[in-house]
């Protein structure tokens, strides 16, 4: 737990532009996360973001004093790596509480990881900072896509929105579908992996690893003869993913676990089926696409469905195994 002393400086301030620049070194959706389960204090009270600080008011933040420690002498991550090369922002989705994106690989969803701004939320934000001044709220991702996934990522514009969207994620009460090209073992038409997700892009974990529940089914499957003339495996198929929990990696782990793993996947993938994908149809990534959200809308309680469309990269990939 730290308790901080407002400034003179500080006077007139949000509650919740006080405790970013207090942690630099913390995501902007944790620090949201924060307020939202009641760990920001004003002077002992609970307090939404949007609360006004005067100087001498006393803020508690209930975070471990390791985590402090990082997070408040951490540099600001935007002033750290290298920038994104510039990319269209294509909107699938707007309104006054809410927008969706359509993320292009390549792309990450948040500064870090060696990346210093140009990142999805950064454009997010410069989109629509017009008419906002300092310590108004800006928007923020209500959830992550990985680096090298494509498709529906959404923000909050507003507080509101984001706390409302911050619980329907965390209540599991959001339908995601995914799109990946699957190659290896012949899978059934449909089914259910129950497995834990075991992650490949760090050292073994002292803990054990999280369940995750990933339905799916094949929508489509390539000739045979055709595919394995020209070196692919002989089970080759579109998958549409359907996850009932939101581990990172879950489909990529999941996939590999049965056998078939994601085309083009660097870390899970078959690398020699990689290289087939990359000869035969320019695959560079992941075939792995957020094709559609389906949630409630964050104030009117709507059902709201948002889709985004396959990108060029896995078209092509799409048609040349003719599954079209």
């Amino acid at each position: 737990m730290a308790e901080l002393a407002v400034e003179n400086r500080c006077d007139g301030w949000r509650l919740d532009r006080f405790v970013r620049e207090a942690l630099p070194g913390m995501p902007l959706s944790h620090i949201f996360k924060l307020f939202r389960t009641g760990k920001v204090r004003l002077d002992g009270r609970k307090a939404p973001a949007s609360a006004r600080i005067a100087a001498g008011q006393a803020v508690i933040i209930h975070v471990p004093d390791a985590k402090f420690k990082a997070d408040s002498t951490a540099e600001p991550k935007e002033k750290r790596g290298r920038a994104v090369p510039p990319f269209p922002l294509e909107i699938i989705f707007e309104d006054e509480e809410m927008v969706a994106i359509n993320k292009p690989a390549g792309v990450p969803v948040h500064p870090g990881s060696g990346y210093a701004s140009g990142s999805c939320i950064d454009r997010i934000v410069e989109r629509f900072a017009a008419g906002r001044h300092p310590g108004d709220f800006m928007p923020a991702l209500v959830h992550r896509l990985d680096l090298d996934t494509s498709g529906v990522l959404i923000a909050a514009k507003t507080y509101r929105a984001l706390r409302a969207l911050g619980k329907t994620f965390e209540m599991r009460r959001v339908k995601k579908t995914y799109l990946a090209l699957a190659a290896g073992a012949l899978l059934p038409d449909s089914g259910t992996i129950d497995l834990p997700v075991k992650r490949l892009d760090g050292p073994d974990r002292p803990y054990k690893e999280p369940r995750g529940v990933t339905d799916f089914r094949v929508a489509a499957r390539a000739a045979q003869r055709d595919v394995k003339s020209r070196g692919w495996p002989a089970h080759v198929a579109l998958v549409e993913i359907s996850i009932l929990t939101g581990r990172t990696h879950q489909i990529r782990s999941h996939l590999k676990s049965i056998g078939a793993p994601v085309v083009g996947d660097r870390l899970y993938g078959n690398p020699q089926v990689n290289e087939v994908a990359r000869r035969e149809a320019g695959l560079d990534r992941q075939f792995l696409h957020a094709r559609r959200v389906e949630l409630d809308h964050p104030t009117t309680g709507a059902p709201v469905i948002i889709e985004a469309p396959l990108p060029p990269d896995l078209e092509r990939v799409f048609a040349s195994l003719r599954l079209a």
